[in-house]
C-alpha cells in the first residue's frame, strides 16, 4: 500500500534508475495525504462519504510514513522501477553495444527507455551504442556482423519472445561459436485483437535446443539480479545466455529494487576454474538456485512451473492452502539437471502437476513437461518412488486460489 501511495503521489521518481530519491518533508506529506485518501475511499459508504482525520493522528501517521520511507530507501541505490527498467539498467551498465528488437509489441518494448540515457556512461565509464533493428528472419545477422568486426565488444540483445522466434537459426550458430552474448527476453505475445498476453513457453520452444543457457526471473528485483547473473554466466561459460521474464506483469508492476551501482558492476569478474556451464550458472546465481521449492515439507502434490510463470497469486495460493501442496520453480532451464530436480522435491511427493503457460495450447505435452517426465522416467528414482505426472496448460495460472489446491 505504501509503494502504491508513493507512485500515486507522483512525488517520487519512478522508472528512473539514475535519479536518487530525496526524502523531503513535502514528500512525506504527499504520501501521507495519499494514504489518507486511499483509506477514505475504501472505508466510505453510501451513507457517509466524509472522513474526519484528527490532526494528531495525521502527525502520527506522517511520523510512521517517514520511518517507513527511510527503511524502504535505506540503501543509496533503492529505486521504484519495473522489470523492464531494472534489466535495461543492468544491460546498459554491462554492455558496449545493445541491439533492440521491438518485435510486435508496438511502442512499449523492452529497452525503449535506454534512448533517454543520453550521456550516461556504463560500468567501464564509456558510452553505449544503441541499435534498433527490424524483426525478420535472420534478424541476428547484424549482431554476428558486429562480432566479426570486433569480437571483444560486449553485446546484448533486448527483445520479446515473438521476435526471438526469428532468431533461432542464428542462435545455433552463436552457441556453436561460443559467443558470450546476453539476450534479455520479455515473454509476451500479441494476438489478432492486439491483446498482449504472457507467452513464457514460447521461449522454451524457440531456444531450448540451441545450446544457449536459459534462466528466468519473476519480480523486478529478481530481473535485476538475474540480468547480472546472465552477463557473468555468458562471459564465464563463453556461451549465449537467454534471460526471460513475464513481459506482461513484471514489466508493468513497479516495486522497490536495490540496484547494483555501476562502480560495483565494474568489479564483476568471470568465474574461473569451472568448465561445466551448469556449475558456472549455479555459482553465478548466488543466493538463488536452479530449482527453488516452496510449500509443505511433506507435500504429496507439487506444482512445477518456470520461475517466470510463478506469479504472486500462484505462490500465495500454495502458501495459504491447508492441503499438502508445494511449488517447484524452475529458474535454470538450460542446462537441465535431473538430479537437482529430483533432489529439490520432497520425498513424500506422489504427484507432479506441470504448469505450462503459453498463448496457445500444445497438441501434445510442452517442453517443461517433457524434461520433467524424462527426469522422472530415466532418473535415479526407483519405479515405486516415481510420482504420477499431470499436465496442465493455460494462457495464465493467475486464477488459481487456495481453494483449488485439493488432492487430485
Amino acid at each position: 500500500a505504501l509503494v502504491a501511495s508513493l507512485v500515486k503521489s507522483k512525488t517520487v521518481p519512478t522508472n528512473s534508475p539514475h535519479q536518487k530519491v530525496d526524502l523531503s518533508p513535502d514528500l512525506v506529506k504527499a504520501v501521507t495525504a495519499e494514504l489518507i485518501k486511499e483509506s477514505s475511499d475504501s472505508s466510505s459508504t453510501a451513507e457517509s462519504q466524509a472522513t474526519i482525520v484528527d490532526e494528531d493522528q495525521t502527525i502520527l501517521l506522517e511520523s510512521r510514513v517517514k520511518d517507513a520511507l527511510e527503511y524502504i530507501f535505506s540503501t543509496q541505490n533503492a529505486r521504484l522501477i519495473n522489470a523492464n527498467h531494472a534489466i535495461g539498467y543492468v544491460a546498459y551498465g554491462l554492455s558496449d553495444l545493445i541491439f533492440l528488437y521491438p518485435g510486435l509489441t508496438g511502442n512499449d518494448y523492452l529497452g525503449q527507455e535506454l534512448k533517454e540515457y543520453g550521456q550516461v556512461r556504463n560500468a567501464k565509464n564509456e558510452l553505449v551504442k544503441l541499435v534498433q533493428m527490424d524483426t525478420r528472419f535472420g534478424a541476428l545477422q547484424a549482431v554476428q556482423g558486429a562480432l566479426a568486426q570486433d569480437p571483444t565488444k560486449r553485446l546484448t540483445v533486448l527483445t520479446s519472445s515473438n521476435a526471438l522466434l526469428s532468431m533461432v537459426p542464428n542462435l545455433y550458430a552463436l552457441a556453436a561459436q561460443r559467443q558470450p552474448i546476453v539476450f534479455h527476453v520479455a515473454a509476451q505475445s500479441v494476438d489478432q485483437d492486439l491483446v498482449v498476453s504472457p507467452n513464457v513457453d514460447a521461449v522454451l520452444a524457440a531456444a531450448r535446443n540451441t545450446g544457449a543457457i536459459l534462466l528466468s526471473s519473476s519480480s523486478a528485483q529478481e530481473a535485476h539480479d538475474m540480468a547480472i547473473a546472465a552477463h557473468q554466466i555468458a562471459y564465464s561459460a563463453r556461451l549465449p545466455v537467454i534471460h526471460f521474464f513475464n513481459g506482461v506483469s513484471a514489466s508493468k508492476q513497479i516495486e522497490k529494487v536495490n540496484l547494483t551501482s555501476y562502480t560495483h558492476l565494474a568489479q564483476l569478474e568471470a568465474i574461473k576454474d569451472i568448465q561445466d556451464p551448469y556449475q558456472v550458472a549455479q555459482k553465478a546465481l548466488g543466493q538463488y538456485k536452479p530449482f527453488e521449492y516452496v510449500g509443505a515439507s511433506d507435500a504429496d502434490t507439487v506444482l512445477v512451473t518456470l520461475r517466470a510463470s510463478a506469479s504472486d497469486s500462484l505462490q500465495h495460493a500454495v502458501g495459504s492452502t491447508l492441503a499438502k501442496v508445494g511449488l517447484l520453480n524452475v529458474r535454470l532451464f538450460r542446462p537441465w539437471s535431473e538430479s537437482d530436480l529430483i533432489h529439490a522435491l520432497p520425498k513424500t511427493t506422489r504427484r507432479l502437476v506441470i504448469l505450462e503457460e503459453g498463448a496457445g495450447l500444445y497438441a501434445f505435452n510442452g517442453p517443461l513437461y517433457q524434461d520433467v517426465a524424462a527426469s522422472i522416467r530415466f532418473g535415479p528414482l526407483a519405479h515405486d518412488q516415481r510420482p504420477r505426472l499431470v499436465s496442465a496448460q493455460a494462457a495464465t495460472f493467475d486464477h488459481l486460489q487456495a481453494a483449488h489446491m485439493v488432492p487430485l
